[in-house]
């Protein structure tokens, strides 16, 4: 028996096993073909074709859509529905964040300032009261501290701007170093 398999695509290999007449080769054997001395066979090319989809995102693609909207009255429309909740929930939850950090920020600015004013009036206060070493010490120490906190605020707010330019410029690299943590 001759047998013909053609396959279009393998991505698998594995080892075929050798079978003597597979259930997609058809024999004919009509009353001409036997009269005829001829023993005719036919021969199925069977084809094999892998494919593979991906999708990513908040939402399924439209054909999943429609087909979702042939199983559920409309399924689609509440997929739909469902995905602007979700987007609503988590803008209403980043403003939360954002206006949290505006308030936390503010009162920081407010504490630091009540604190350098104690500072400074102690500061003052021990200079006035003779001991000037003292009080020189406390208001340097105040200034240094205060100097020191803008200038690494100010390197820090730097380096989060050059990170959002490369960002903008490719912005992969993000994702990739997401991946990485």
């Amino acid at each position: 028996m001759e047998e013909k398999i053609n396959l279009a695509e393998k991505t698998e290999t594995a080892p075929t096993p050798k079978i003597e007449e597979p259930p997609f080769v058809q024999t004919s054997t009509s009353e001409e073909d036997l009269t005829a001395g001829k023993d005719s066979k036919q021969t199925v090319e069977l084809s094999v074709t892998k494919s593979l989809e991906f999708h990513s995102g908040p939402l399924p693609p439209p054909a999943f859509l429609k087909q979702y909207n042939e199983i559920i009255p409309d399924g689609a429309l509440r997929i739909l529905v469902m995905a602007e909740k979700q987007q609503d929930h988590r803008l209403g939850i980043e403003n939360a964040v954002v206006q949290s950090d505006i308030r936390r920020s503010d009162r920081g600015l407010v504490f630091g300032f009540i604190l350098c004013l104690v500072l400074a009036l102690g500061g003052i206060l021990l200079i006035a009261k003779g001991k000037s070493v003292s009080g020189l010490i406390v208001l340097f120490s105040q200034m240094a501290t205060i100097a020191g906190i803008f200038v690494y605020s100010h390197k820090t707010r730097k380096e989060e701007r050059i990170e959002k330019q490369k960002e903008s410029v490719n912005p992969s690299n993000k994702r990739n170093e997401d991946e990485k943590k």
